[in-house]
């Protein structure tokens, strides 16, 4: 994605918060070699964001592109979950 300079970063309108339960479930599959790198980089990107990062932040972060974070979306969530 190529960004003009000037141009302000879009801010997620999505605000995450997890329970102890579903972020245990997700650091155990960030930490498990078992666990699909797709799997392991949603379950990251949900924690990162329930921490409160920008997805600009997680991103470089993760050194993914910004827009892979909006693809992804809050059904990643749901996902990471089951």
């Amino acid at each position: 994605m190529v960004r003009h300079k000037d141009q302000m970063p879009m801010p997620s309108p999505f605000v995450v918060v997890l329970s102890a339960e579903h972020e245990a479930v997700l650091t155990a599959r960030v930490c498990s070699w078992r666990t699909e790198f797709r799997d392991r980089l949603r379950a990251q990107i949900v924690l990162e964001a329930a921490d409160g990062a920008s997805n600009e932040a997680i991103a470089e972060a993760l050194e993914v592109c910004a827009c892979c974070l909006t693809s992804i979306g809050p059904g990643a969530f749901l996902r990471c979950l089951t």
